[in-house]
């Protein structure tokens, strides 16, 4: 398939013709072509990058939303995000999300939030 669309074959810098190579020498040719399509394919797939997250902030926005199932509240997270630190956000996330009796995660979240900033106020 490929072999024929190429008239000449490059190998340590010398320049084969195509037609003169041996049928296995073609065969290998055309692996190596349907491998790097594979590849190429793959990354188109599966390898996409987001553009509409373009800051750490927009990153961990998405984390948060994903985690807690809740993108409709996408905003709020960005929010939160920018206003707070981020290590801080990933702790409170992480204790909500490992523990198994809560129902509403997403609120548990905000009410933790708040009530951390609250702490840090009075400090």
């Amino acid at each position: 398939m490929y072999a024929k669309s190429i008239a000449n074959l490059k190998v340590f810098g010398l320049l084969f013709p195509i037609e003169k190579l041996p049928k296995h020498a073609e065969n290998l040719y055309n692996k190596l072509m349907n491998i790097g399509d594979k590849i190429a394919d793959y990354k188109k797939k599966h390898l996409e990058t987001k553009k509409h997250l373009h800051s750490p902030a927009h990153l961990l926005a998405d984390e948060l939303s994903k985690k807690f199932a809740d993108p409709k509240h996408f905003g709020a997270y960005l929010k939160l995000a920018l206003t707070h630190d981020q290590a801080q956000l990933r702790k409170i996330a992480g204790d909500v999300l490992e523990n198994p009796n809560v129902t509403t995660p997403a609120k548990l979240f905000m009410f933790l939030v708040k009530k951390s900033k609250e702490a840090n106020l009075t400090n």
